[in-house]
């Protein structure tokens, strides 16, 4: 449906490279002490978001090691709704 879409559009969007804009993704606060994780939120349609990191990941078809988004949720509400 649309909801499946606009996620598709905004993971697009993520893997050209705009996530660093803070209007597409904002990074997550966490409150466990000396997290590794470097997590991300970006908005699709109303109070939908996915959770994500940056990786870096080696690439067999570019021969070299590339950055990566890496999906941890996708989410249709706030409340933890899943896709």
């Amino acid at each position: 449906g649309n909801d499946c879409r606009a996620a598709l559009s905004k993971l697009f969007r993520l893997a050209e490279g705009f996530w660093q804009d803070c209007t597409v993704a904002k990074k997550l606060v966490s409150h466990v002490a000396r997290a590794k994780l470097s997590l991300y939120e970006s908005k699709f349609l109303k109070g939908a978001r996915i959770i994500w990191e940056v990786g870096v990941d080696f690439s067999p078809r570019e021969g070299m090691y590339v950055q990566t988004i890496r999906v941890w949720a996708v989410e249709r509400t706030h409340d933890g709704a899943a896709c």
